[in-house]
């Protein structure tokens, strides 16, 4: 058995799969012979060859089927076939096992694993009925969550937008999984269906609750508060300019909390969006600072920048409001000159970026 185990962990699958050979001749029914057949079909599926894996395990299997790690082995023949995306084998060994193995601890884990396989598949009821049995039967079991999750998802992809927000309430109002990762993942994803679904009020609670939650992950705790922007700026209100006002603070906590990452940058892309606007006597000017900063920053990418120069050339026409003849000419050639600069994109790029086409055109 150790020398299975040197030679899996020096790369050695000559010398492992000899030495297995002797144990599986000398030593049939010992634990450590079970434990090295499992551990050398796992490497060798690990390295790229599940198909031989797969072959280790079966022959084991056949060959000793009382063999106290016969379920484990099971187990692993079916995931060399979810290695190489044969679902519907994987779900059929998944469901062989099922029968087989009804006491034992991995069934919730298997479950949800066939699960995966048939809805993957393209066996949609079934994968569904198996998620629906798994959470009945094994309520409190660490992989309900994520079976829990994946009942969501599957009612978001399919368009059934309030089942998929009950679903994600389910899971992080859940106070076993409420402060965990997927806990607030499932928060986030409520507050996008909602919005989907353009039910503002609910959608904002979702994101501002997020945000607001100290112990959730900074970055999403970010991502939720630029989202509670975006639903400023999109829901129907009888006082746009007081959204306008409020998304324009949402966006500058976003940018401030992250000015060199992506979204700090997105949000100062919608603070600039959102004072052009929020009219009032400064706002142009407020605007064309936002985007300046915008275009400027070394970490904005040729999308941003474009926003950035069609924003600046907005900016300044609508200064031209109340200007001389002269002063709005003078305006309205430096607005040409940043729409130019996107129209002509060639000098802006950057090594490996490409135009962005929306914006170009």
């Amino acid at each position: 058995y150790q020398a299975v185990r040197a030679g899996l962990d020096a790369g050695n699958l000559a010398l492992s799969s000899e030495a297995l050979s002797r144990l599986l001749a000398d030593f049939p029914d010992s634990y450590n012979t079970e434990k090295a057949v499992l551990l050398t079909g796992q490497t060798v599926s690990r390295l790229g060859d599940p198909a031989a894996a797969r072959e280790i395990f079966g022959e084991f299997v056949k060959k000793n089927p009382g063999a106290t790690l016969k379920a484990e082995a099971s187990l692993a023949v079916a995931r060399t076939y979810e290695s190489q995306g044969k679902w519907a084998e994987a779900g059929a060994q998944y469901d062989a096992w099922l029968k087989e193995f009804t006491n034992n601890p991995a069934r919730a884990r298997a479950e949800f694993q066939r699960a995966q396989a048939w809805l993957r598949s393209g066996q949609q009821t079934q994968g569904m009925s198996s998620l629906t049995n798994l959470l009945e039967r094994f309520p409190t079991n660490e992989i309900s969550p994520l079976a829990r999750w994946w009942v969501a998802d599957y009612y978001f992809g399919a368009g059934n937008l309030q089942a998929a927000e009950y679903n994600y309430q389910l899971l992080f109002q859940n106070p076993a999984w409420a402060k965990t990762q997927l806990g607030y993942q499932a928060r986030m994803m409520a507050g996008r269906v909602s919005a989907a679904r353009r039910v503002w009020k609910d959608s904002s609670q979702y994101f501002l609750d997020l945000y607001n939650d100290t112990n959730a992950p900074q970055d999403l705790r970010m991502q939720a508060l630029f989202a509670y922007g975006d639903n400023l700026i999109s829901r129907d209100s009888t006082n746009k300019l007081a959204d306008y006002e409020e998304a324009i603070r949402v966006f500058g906590r976003v940018q401030e909390a992250g000015p060199t990452n992506r979204l700090g940058l997105l949000a100062l892309g919608q603070k600039a969006v959102c004072l052009l606007q929020w009219v009032q006597s400064d706002s142009g000017t407020n605007a064309l600072q936002a985007f300046r900063e915008l275009a400027t920053s070394p970490y904005a990418d040729i999308t941003a920048r474009s926003i950035a120069s069609v924003g600046m050339g907005v900016a300044l026409e609508r200064q031209t409001t109340g200007k001389t003849p002269a002063e709005q000419a003078a305006l309205m050639q430096q607005a040409l000159g940043h729409y130019l600069d996107v129209l002509y994109f060639e000098k802006n790029l950057k090594p490996g970026e490409q135009p962005d086409l929306f914006w170009v055109r």
